[in-house]
């Protein structure tokens, strides 16, 4: 297994961060497969970038902190009552976003969802 990659090159491999807590003091960085966010934290003291390739990442009422940027890429993104708060930037990169009574804030920096022709934006 390489450092920082899954055990299974699948997708198959789920995140199960419920009512969890990760968080990297010098940027977290998770590549996987579906990542459950409920109710759950993760932070950094920098950048949090996640990948789940073309599988979900949910989060329902968790939150999502960083310094720095945040990005996030997976098939779909479900963010419910969630918050996602960073200092230096935000890029979603998804085939479906959705964002229910969310809360998704930049201090200083850009804002950018990138959602392919083929998906959808609610």
């Amino acid at each position: 297994r390489a450092q920082g990659k899954p055990d299974s090159t699948s997708g198959s491999i789920e995140l199960n961060n419920i009512n969890g807590s990760i968080v990297g003091v010098n940027g977290v960085n998770l590549n996987t497969g579906i990542v459950d966010n409920k109710q759950g934290k993760i932070a950094s003291g920098t950048d949090i970038n996640i990948n789940t390739g073309t599988t979900d990442f949910r989060s329902v009422s968790g939150n999502l902190q960083s310094a720095g940027v945040t990005n996030i890429t997976a098939g779909s993104i479900d963010i419910n009552q969630g918050k996602v708060e960073t200092g230096l930037g935000i890029s979603f990169n998804t085939t479906k976003l959705k964002l229910q009574d969310a809360t998704v804030s930049v201090a200083n920096g850009d804002l950018k969802f990138d959602v392919s022709n083929t998906g959808s934006f609610e």
